[in-house]
């Protein structure tokens, strides 16, 4: 990983600079999207989803399109994995929460790490892990050492706060070379 003049990691082992910003900018995104660049966003995700039931259901005329909504973070995630199913991808959502065992009366842990991404996905062989957050949720510090960890393994990383801003980054993952 490659330092600039302030010691801030500014590049993945794969030479993708752009979408390794400032490692702290990651975790104080604020939502200063335009309400075009948002409504752009989420028209292309319905055409993608009206386009993929229109293959599954190829003899149904009418195909209603998904509500989404980026209000919450399930219908956020729900946007982020379904975009990246539909441009080729593959996305899921990780459940990082205990188990309530009925005989113990407590929660078990999940197994998972502390501080996991909410999702994981492939996208042309990159490895994305992508942290929902809406309104005033901030990461935990685990979460912080996740995203360094991830970062320094050769992943990308990135925290998403609304959908276009995760579009936009995402369509620059793209055009990066693996």
């Amino acid at each position: 990983m490659n330092k600039n003049t302030n010691g801030d990691a500014v590049t993945s082992p794969n030479g993708c600079n752009f979408l390794h910003k400032k490692f702290n900018a990651l975790f104080d995104v604020k939502d200063n999207t335009a309400d075009q660049k948002k409504n752009n966003s989420t028209q292309i995700l319905t055409k993608l989803d009206i386009a993929d039931k229109s293959r599954k259901h190829p003899n149904v005329k009418y195909l209603a399109p998904t509500k989404y909504t980026e209000a919450t973070a399930n219908g956020l995630t729900r946007m982020v994995c379904d975009y990246i199913k539909f441009s080729g991808g593959m996305a899921e959502r990780v459940n990082s929460m205990g188990i309530y065992d009925v005989k113990l009366k407590r929660f078990r842990p999940s197994g998972s790490r502390k501080g996991t991404s909410d999702i994981k996905a492939l996208f042309n062989g990159k490895s994305l892990s992508i942290e929902v957050k809406i309104g005033r949720d901030k990461l935990s510090n685990y979460q912080r050492e996740y995203a360094n960890d991830v970062i320094k393994s050769g992943g990308f990383y990135f925290v998403a706060t609304n959908f276009a801003d995760f579009h936009q980054w995402f369509e620059n993952l793209k055009i990066c070379r693996p």
